[in-house]
């Protein structure tokens, strides 16, 4: 992917086109300037504070607290937590490469790294403001519609951690070792506990200094990394979208938005529905365009669906390929259906309290 880059690369930079009918430089702007220029350059600058949240005790601290909730729910340490509120505060990118070494240093299992890539590291709330304006859930109801779409990310999540291909995933740590384990305390001990095991992760950090030069290294490479995939991917998901794919992919969601349609005849046109759905497979805005002329319910379920499908080609999808993460393109897929299926469904009493509210 990093070589064929230099394909839709030129095109972007001397607008010319492929080959005649298919997507050409212009087209890619919106990639180059939304996507691969904002996580190329926040990568670096989020790897410059990505030291004080995992190196001086945060992760710790709040590992011991939330292990009580995280484990059972989601399967996953306490303290990935902490990567859910990187990516809905700050973005999905900052949010993989708290995980991605959180994983080096072996903190987090194969299947732990997978379930927190493809369940915590969504879109941020800056972009949700965005899909919520198109959508008419802006101003007054773009905070419900923010919790709404949270707790259906987190619910799908519970879900998707329980089945293929997420639970055949190994629960050994990075290169085969074993994960180091988060500790357990008794309730009444995890305050004086956290505070310890925290003291004691900031003594055995280097300094401030050496961290952040490290981190910043490693940003860049990652940066460096994830640059090309975007772009390469992104394009590839264009043409697919140009020929008409995902709305031939749509087609596996008919059952599902018939079913939903039948129960709640608002959602409109099943099939419209579907192709709405599949296009987040491509860019997780596409859909809202698809549904502009559709009802307020339709509106409201594809922002909720296509914020909690996480997995789309034109970004995260090359962030995760670019970790060190164990997640193959068909996992990936597997899971985005998987996804789709569960939001639909459970976005939907959501929907009508934003729309009735």
């Amino acid at each position: 992917f990093k070589v064929l880059a230099l394909v839709p690369l030129s095109m972007v930079l001397f607008k010319w086109q492929l080959v005649a009918g298919m997507p050409k430089g212009a087209d890619l702007s919106f990639i180059w300037l939304k996507v691969v220029v904002p996580v190329t350059t926040l990568v670096p600058v989020g790897a410059v504070f990505l030291a004080f949240i995992t190196t001086y005790g945060l992760m710790e601290f709040i590992g011991v607290f939330l292990r009580p909730v995280m484990r059972p729910i989601w399967k996953t340490p306490g303290k990935s937590a902490v990567d859910a509120v990187a990516s809905f505060v700050g973005s999905y990118s900052v949010g993989l490469l708290i995980t991605d070494r959180m994983y080096q240093r072996n903190k987090y299992s194969d299947k732990e790294a997978a379930i927190i890539a493809t369940g915590f590291s969504t879109v941020s709330a800056t972009f949700m403001v965005i899909v919520a304006n198109t959508t008419g859930l802006g101003g007054p109801k773009f905070v419900p519609y923010f919790w709404s779409t949270l707790i259906v990310t987190f619910l799908v999540t519970a879900v998707t951690s329980r089945i293929y291909p997420i639970s055949r995933k190994k629960d050994t740590g990075f290169e085969g070792r074993e994960p180091i384990q988060e500790p357990k305390f008794p309730i009444a001990e995890i305050p004086r506990e956290s505070w310890v095991l925290a003291c004691e992760a900031a003594d055995n950090s280097g300094s401030i200094l050496a961290e952040v030069g490290k981190n910043i290294v490693s940003g860049i490479k990652l940066s460096v990394s994830i640059g090309p995939t975007l772009l390469s991917i992104g394009y590839f998901g264009l043409v697919l979208a140009h020929f008409g794919l995902f709305d031939i992919v749509g087609y596996i969601f008919v059952p599902f938005t018939w079913l939903a349609s039948l129960a709640f005849p608002a959602l409109g046109d099943p099939v419209t529905l579907a192709g709405a759905l599949a296009g987040s497979l491509a860019e997780m805005f596409i859909p809202v365009g698809m549904i502009a002329a559709g009802g307020a319910l339709v509106k409201a379920v594809v922002a909720i669906v296509c914020v909690a499908e996480i997995i789309f080609f034109s970004a995260s999808i090359p962030c995760i390929m670019s970790t060190s993460i164990p997640l193959k393109i068909g996992d990936l897929l597997i899971v985005w259906f998987e996804r789709v299926v569960l939001s639909l469904f459970l976005a939907i009493p959501f929907a009508l309290l934003l729309i009735a509210a």
